[in-house]
């Protein structure tokens, strides 16, 4: 997924329309490339992120963890609002939560073979194997 696709899957979870992304564009940007900046450093790389900037820049992991990007700044959103919201906002910060722990449990091997085949199609749907 690029930035772009990222900020309208954020929206969706948080039940908001795209009309509202011109309010919410700096934050969202902001909490979507929050949410790659900690993918990149369960991945165990250091220096040199670079955050997403134009909607058409994607994100340096592999595409089955896109989807927790998208999660994290849904939590953001929620976690601000009414003591629902953050309710709702919960179910996102595990989904991104379970994601990060799935990737620090796999061995530096798998991470590098993770990271050598992204256009698979593989993605995480937060639905139990």
């Amino acid at each position: 997924m690029n930035l772009g696709e990222l900020k309208r899957l954020a929206l969706f979870q948080t039940n908001n329309d795209e009309e509202e992304l011109e309010e919410l564009g700096p934050y969202l940007t902001e909490y979507l490339n929050e949410g790659y900046r900690r993918l990149w450093q369960a991945f165990g790389r250091g220096g040199g992120f670079e955050p997403l900037r134009h909607d058409r820049s994607r994100p340096d992991v592999p595409e089955w963890t896109h989807h927790a990007i998208a999660d994290w700044a849904a939590w953001l959103m929620y976690r601000n609002g009414s003591g629902q919201k953050q309710g709702r906002g919960l179910l996102f910060q595990r989904a991104f939560e379970d994601v990060i722990a799935r990737v620090r449990a796999m061995t530096e091997a798998e991470k590098k073979e993770a990271e050598a085949s992204p256009g698979e199609g593989r993605r995480f749907r937060h639905i139990p194997r």
